[in-house]
């Protein structure tokens, strides 16, 4: 249980920063397009799928926590990528 409300806050503090980043700029450049849609979902997944595989005792279904992580922070970077490529778009 403790471990998902960690899982919780760090998505959380992630999709706010992530959000700052995109948004904050008037138009947001190519470092912000590449790492917050690429890299940092990237970075972030190899994270939690190395910290889990190291609980792999602990946790029953650990497997089922590294894909709901693999899962929404693609879906963050997506985002990043379709808001950023919408801006451009407009602009």
């Amino acid at each position: 249980m403790k471990l998902m409300v960690f899982w919780w806050v760090v998505l959380a503090i992630y999709a706010v920063v992530n959000g700052l980043a995109v948004f904050l700029p008037f138009i947001p450049g190519p470092p912000i397009f590449f790492f917050w849609g690429f890299l940092a979902p990237l970075i972030m997944v190899i994270v939690w799928w190395g910290f889990l595989t190291r609980r792999k005792k602990e946790m029953a279904n650990w497997w089922v926590m590294g894909i709901l992580s693999t899962f929404a922070y693609f879906c963050l970077g997506a985002g990043s990528v379709w808001v950023v490529g919408q801006i451009w778009a407009a602009v």
